[in-house]
């Protein structure tokens, strides 16, 4: 992964072996009023809120379970729009079958 992508939490299946289901998605921009970094101070970022149902397959025949997670991503401009590209690509690609 190059320096500036984003480590988003969907990108690995080692993390996340369970199926899931996306229940919820949120986003907002925010600007950084405040930093010890003067160059960071006006910036500009974009706060994604995912919420999807994870189901755990059951041990031993048992029955399966779900549960809720919730992952909060900040994104600056720049990692937002090549997360919009890879969507708008998946989307196409999706719509083509």
């Amino acid at each position: 992964a190059m320096a500036d992508e984003p480590n988003l939490p969907w990108q690995s299946e080692a993390q996340f072996p369970e199926k899931r289901r996306l229940t919820d998605a949120s986003w907002a921009f925010g600007v950084t009023a405040s930093s010890s970094e003067l160059d960071a101070c006006g910036a500009t970022f974009v706060q994604i809120r995912l919420e999807h149902e994870a189901v755990h397959a059951g041990r031993r025949g048992g029955r399966p379970t779900a549960s809720c997670l919730e992952h909060v991503v900040e994104l600056n401009v720049s990692q937002f729009y090549q997360l919009l590209h890879g969507l708008e690509k998946a989307k196409a690609s999706f719509s083509a079958t």
